[in-house]
């Protein structure tokens, strides 16, 4: 190679991906038990810019001895561990005059690591930062970008930030391309919007296993399965592979399936190509039997037109059947992307944005995510497009007011979280039946109930 040649080279290297690969090895190993966002627990970063506020109800005191933040008259105090009753006092006072952040240590006296001693108890549960989450939440709304609506703090904040991007670029260009090699095109560009951000300055890495050791921003995750029998077990060699978790219980999903056998017949949108399918089976490391689903392979340009059709037809916005039949190709849409796994990870952050950038346009609202991806592993496209509709119709809300939205979906999920843990106390499918339909609201939300 020639220095010219050599100097080309260089020039085309792509710095932001070695700034993104950089950047994932230095970040925590995510926790595989977290890998749905179930377990509340604060996720959004803070960032220098914020401007911070206190709850007036907060009160630093010294408790035997040490630094603690009582939150109210009623609670025990929290202590703070390495900060000295007098510093939390100054820091406290400091929050009051709701300063941004890289300006506290200045307004209190304190270094920034003793700051950081109470920002790490604090942020999150009494100290916010309430104009940051209003700028996201004016991209996109917190309780339509997670599975379970929670607190907006328990959101990563460059996955709430790209997400956000990302829905303002595909309302600014929503016509779909003809050609699916340009459509392919289309959904890689997103892929690395989600993972890099609009500007690639606000780097996200997915919270699945396969991203601790996997993230190919923008690229297809074409790699065949390998499996191998091996006396009473199937073993998993090599290749992508989804785990199918049967979230809420066992009886929960056999009471679906049932609930499906009741609804109204199919639409015969089910085709002839391979979508993909279940197996009972293990990896090397994997310490038993589970349940994987194993996307199609080879992914072939026919898999990719179904998903361009679906979208398409999915964004309709008059016609006969509207908005039923936009709605029902949107499910089928995110039953293709889903099972295809196009992607080596952010599969059902990507597909699910983009499913409720279409809801939006047509009903002018999206849905969280819940367990839908989940459920599109178990179910044929015919029945999963059902509890897609029923999904759709369980969370519809007409608050206009974000706070307003927010309380309303999070009560929502208290009451579906108390249902889902009292059926999966039931020994039997009959009883739990009887139970279930009792609590009709409850039922709906949980997607037994078609409208």
């Amino acid at each position: 190679m020639t220095d010219a040649e050599l100097m080309q080279s260089i020039l085309q290297v792509p710095w932001v991906l070695v700034d993104y690969y950089s950047w994932l090895e230095k970040q925590p190993v995510p926790k595989l038990d977290d890998y749905l966002f179930a377990q509340p627990r604060i996720r959004f970063e803070i960032s220098d810019a914020d401007r911070l506020m206190l709850l007036e109800s907060v009160k630093a005191l010294e408790h035997n001895g040490s630094a603690a933040i009582q939150l109210s008259s009623d609670t025990p105090p929290m202590l703070v561990p390495g900060l000295q009753p007098r510093t939390l006092f100054a820091v406290v006072e400091a929050l009051r005059q709701r300063p941004v952040l890289i300006d506290l240590p200045f307004c209190s006296g304190a270094s920034r690591v003793e700051c950081d001693c109470l920002l790490r108890v604090g942020f999150g549960r009494f100290i916010f930062a309430p104009e940051a989450l209003a700028q996201l939440e004016n991209e996109v709304a917190a309780t339509e970008i997670v599975r379970f609506p929670a607190s907006p703090y328990e959101i990563v904040r460059n996955y709430w930030l790209n997400v956000g991007k990302l829905t303002r670029d595909v309302d600014s260009s929503i016509d779909v391309p003809m050609d699916p090699h340009l459509f392919a095109t289309w959904l890689r560009r997103r892929h690395v919007q989600l993972l890099l951000g609009q500007a690639f300055d606000s780097f996200y890495r997915p919270s699945s296993p396969i991203a601790r050791v996997r993230v190919m921003p923008g690229a297809f995750y074409t790699r065949e399965t390998r499996t191998v029998a091996a006396g009473s077990h199937q073993y998993i060699i090599e290749g992508p592979r989804i785990k199918a978790i049967a979230v809420g219980g066992e009886v929960y999903h056999r009471l679906i399936r049932m609930s499906l056998t009741q609804a109204q017949p199919g639409t015969g949108k089910n085709d002839e190509l391979d979508w993909g399918h279940l197996i009972t089976a293990r990896a090397r490391d994997d310490e038993g039997d589970s349940e994987w689903f194993l996307p199609p392979r080879p992914m072939t340009s026919v898999h990719i037109d179904r998903l361009r059709t679906d979208w398409a037809d999915g964004l309709r916005t008059s016609g006969p059947g509207f908005p039923a039949e936009s709605v029902a190709s949107l499910g089928r849409f995110h039953w293709r992307f889903v099972r295809l796994h196009p992607f080596a990870c952010a599969n059902q952050s990507l597909a699910f944005a983009l499913v409720n950038c279409a809801l939006r346009r047509l009903l002018g609202y999206g849905i969280p995510q819940l367990i839908l991806d989940q459920f599109a592993l178990r179910h044929d496209c015919d029945d999963y497009v059902r509890l897609f509709g029923r999904a759709v119709s369980a969370w519809y809300t007409s608050a206009t007011l974000s706070l307003e939205r927010q309380r309303e979906r999070i009560q929502k999920r208290q009451l579906l979280d108390r249902f889902i843990s009292s059926l999966a106390s039931f020994g039997n499918e009959v009883e739990a039946a009887e139970f279930v339909r009792q609590r009709p609201d409850a039922a709906r939300l949980a997607l037994f109930k078609d409208d």
